[in-house]
């Protein structure tokens, strides 16, 4: 697999630019979960603020 590496940086970035988080779990023998963490906006649903 060839690429930038800016993958993860930029997915980062934009999570927080919402409010949001990533957060990673890593085992050696299981590989690696990436958890993406957005606040939940939309009629009916109240504001964090």
């Amino acid at each position: 697999m060839n690429g930038t590496g800016l993958g993860l940086p930029v997915a980062r970035k934009i999570a927080e630019d919402h409010g949001g988080t990533i957060s990673l779990r890593s085992e050696l023998t299981a590989g690696a979960t990436f958890t993406i963490r957005l606040p939940v906006h939309g009629p009916g649903v109240p504001s964090a603020s």
